[in-house]
């Protein structure tokens, strides 16, 4: 599995990257400004940044797309959702709650 991660939070980018590790997946970091990337399986998203809607909208056609949010709102998870994210989780144990749904679509 090859992970993609669109954010510049530390801590999420940390446990992605061990929760990676732990399990085998490759992952990516791809920078906001960046074209798509090619051959992920999947990417997350950080919606608490700018362009994050944009770069749902650009992945969503080429991989599954997960968004990553520190406080939920309705209207940021809706926007999210029309955007192409298949689902919008908290950060909080966001690495466990990925890697569940990762291994269900195993």
């Amino acid at each position: 599995m090859k992970l993609g991660i669109i954010s510049e939070d530390v801590r999420l980018c940390h446990q992605l990257a061990i929760m990676s590790y732990d399990n085998d997946y490759k992952i990516h970091f791809i920078d906001q400004f960046d074209d798509v990337s090619k051959g992920l399986d999947c990417v997350v998203v950080d919606i608490d940044e700018d362009h994050a809607i944009q770069k749902c909208k650009d992945y969503s056609s080429k991989c599954m797309v997960i968004g990553a949010v520190a406080e939920p709102r309705s209207s940021i998870i809706l926007n999210a959702k029309k955007a192409g994210c298949l689902i919008v989780l908290t950060k909080v144990n966001f690495s466990s709650n990925l890697l569940d749904i990762l291994k269900k679509q195993i």
